[in-house]
């Protein structure tokens, strides 16, 4: 662990008392937001009396927090409703239908059950359905636990705490770390405001990131003593568990991915040891810039560059495709002995894929592995080489047999070597058996 000097810890007191003025809502902002949020509220009333089903609209997310950032215009509101009613989309296009000339642009989107997503007057609304419930231990779905949330959030944390949880927010924004969605696969929310809780502080947040260690358990509420750990390893394969403390039974971190986890970590250190400010600017990411990126980082290192049509039309879904064949085609392309250094992704009306590579041919010879020596008795292992030989001159290959173990090598054509073919290979196999084609495909380097 590094060592923080305190002139550093200075620096960045600075820089937050800087920062910070730009995210903090002030009252004129604040009175904006409820005002829309109590005309939906009063909208949706008459809709649940016109509809006949008891409900009330609780307002949660960060708005009901006060941890929300100025220039913000997202209002999540949740519609409480009995637990003998059914929340389907029958029941969502009902109220949809009632909304449907008091709110712009409505549609309803998918979460653990549909809810409504809607406008009005510039500011960007959630209308999530949920049982109304007197412990989350009743819960129906997960998005049940979310006024719990709400309620923890406004119990244990005080008026400076909430600036320091959007200076974290606003770190983390800053350097893609912002969010649980797939895209992202970082902090939501609701964990940056129990980072605070459990640490007090955006900078004793940082100095204790340095000490996190894969598979760090943060329990608040100390459910869990500290023998059950492994099993909770276990159970969540995580790099961070965050015990949520309104629900024993869930991750808060389960979305942060491994490869955030040490992002995290290398930006964190980076910022203790050099503080800046441009550690909280937000760079819009382009396909140009990660291309840029990933070059500036690596030089002379040839970039496979792989681009086609994106295959729905839901940004979630997108990304979701796009990572699992990017982690398929870097699994092959290692099979094929390419290193992959790094890649970077980008999705618009097309999928973009950038693969760092250790070189842009394959390798002249394809290895093989016989049986090795190990637990063998010589003469058996002799005869098990004898026979790996055989087959393998039959075919024209190399043969090589050592001390302990025993090799093939088998001439690759200048065909077999190009990357690019073998790539697009890989890619039509991935999409072989799923009915979707590769539509407007290229491939090249970069």
């Amino acid at each position: 662990m590094c060592p923080i000097h305190n002139s550093n810890i200075l620096k960045i007191k600075r820089i937050i008392a800087r920062v910070l003025p730009r995210l903090k809502p002030n009252e004129k902002d604040v009175s904006s937001a409820y005002h829309i949020f109590e005309r939906v509220k009063s909208f949706v009333a008459d809709c649940s009396k016109t509809l006949s089903i008891p409900s009330k609209l609780v307002l949660t997310g960060s708005l009901a927090k006060g941890t929300f950032i100025k220039g913000s215009h997202d209002i999540d509101v949740f519609l409480l409703i009995k637990k003998d009613v059914i929340i389907d989309r029958n029941f969502v296009n009902a109220y949809a239908d009632c909304l449907i000339n008091k709110l712009d642009h409505i549609q309803i989107d998918y979460a653990q059950h549909p809810y409504l997503s809607a406008e009005l007057d510039g500011w960007i609304l959630d209308i999530v359905p949920a049982y109304d419930i007197k412990h989350t231990k009743f819960r129906k779905s997960a998005v049940d636990r979310t006024i719990f949330h709400t309620k923890y959030v406004l119990t244990h944390m005080t008026e400076k705490q909430k600036d320091e949880v959007r200076i974290l927010k606003q770190f983390l924004k800053a350097n893609n770390l912002y969010g649980a969605e797939i895209k992202v696969e970082g902090f939501p929310g609701y964990l940056c405001e129990l980072m605070i809780i459990r640490y007090g502080s955006f900078i004793d947040f940082l100095k204790s990131v340095l000490k996190w260690k894969k598979g760090e358990i943060i329990d608040i509420e100390k459910y869990y003593s500290p023998k059950d750990y492994e099993k909770l390893r276990e159970k969540f394969r995580t790099p961070l568990i965050v015990i949520d403390p309104t629900d024993k039974y869930r991750n808060v971190a389960s979305a942060l991915s491994d490869g955030n986890f040490k992002l995290l970590k290398r930006i964190v250190k980076s910022f203790l040891e050099h503080p800046s400010s441009k550690y909280f600017k937000i760079v819009k990411k382009t396909k140009t810039s990660i291309l840029n990126e990933l070059k500036t980082k690596y030089k002379s290192k040839p970039i496979l560059y792989i681009s086609f049509d994106a295959l729905y039309e839901n940004e979630e879904s997108n990304w979701g495709k796009i990572k699992r064949i990017s982690r398929i085609l870097s699994k092959k392309l290692e099979e094929l002995s390419i290193h992959v250094f790094d890649y970077g992704l980008y999705v618009d009306s097309k999928y973009h894929l950038f693969f760092v590579l250790s070189k842009t041919k394959l390798p002249l010879y394809i290895k093989f592995k016989g049986p090795a020596r190990k637990r063998l008795k010589l003469n058996i292992w002799k005869r098990a080489c004898e026979l790996f030989k055989e087959m393998h001159e039959k075919l024209g290959d190399k043969t090589v047999v050592g001390d302990e173990e025993c090799y093939a090598f088998r001439k690759r054509s200048e065909k077999e070597r190009n990357i690019l073919i073998n790539s697009k290979h890989i890619l039509e196999e991935l999409f072989k058996d799923s009915n979707l084609s590769l539509r407007h495909l290229t491939l090249k380097f970069k």
